[in-house]
């Protein structure tokens, strides 16, 4: 009995503790490819935040066209991500780009007065919008 209420118990404490991580403010991506028959096997997500070192590493599966991560949305300006293409059948990296998404100048994805913004990424081959409270990343292939 002692051993159910036990594991009881850290079910709970997980559950509190993504409740609260949600509470604090982190928003939603979802990754989306406009050519499935051009998909990768694997697409690397290594995010930044300003003054930390903390990296997160999120690898997705060929078959996974439509996918999501989560990031602090009350970061201002210098949360960076790198996105990694891998070709298996070529062993080679397709394309990895950087972009910075949050700044000061008005553009920042989460603004309530945008409702459905876009934004080119350095003319890189895949953009960002926003819909409702989730930010979408389209990606339109572009080899190199």
């Amino acid at each position: 009995m002692e051993v159910s209420k036990f594991f009881a118990l850290l079910v709970l404490i997980a559950c509190s503790k993504a409740d609260a991580r949600l509470q604090e403010g982190y928003g939603r991506f979802e990754i989306k490819n406009t050519m499935p028959e051009r998909s990768p096997d694997s697409v690397g997500v290594r995010c930044k935040r300003p003054g930390l070192d903390l990296q997160e590493v999120v690898l997705y599966p060929s078959d996974v066209l439509l996918h999501d991560f989560y990031a602090d949305e009350r970061v201002s300006d210098g949360w960076s991500c790198d996105f990694n293409w891998y070709d298996g059948t070529l062993s080679a990296v397709k394309m990895a780009q950087e972009f910075l998404v949050w700044n000061k100048n008005g553009s920042s994805p989460y603004l309530e007065s945008c409702d459905r913004c876009r934004w080119k990424v350095r003319e890189s081959g895949f953009y960002l919008y926003k819909d409702s409270k989730t930010w979408t990343l389209v990606f339109k292939w572009n080899e190199i």
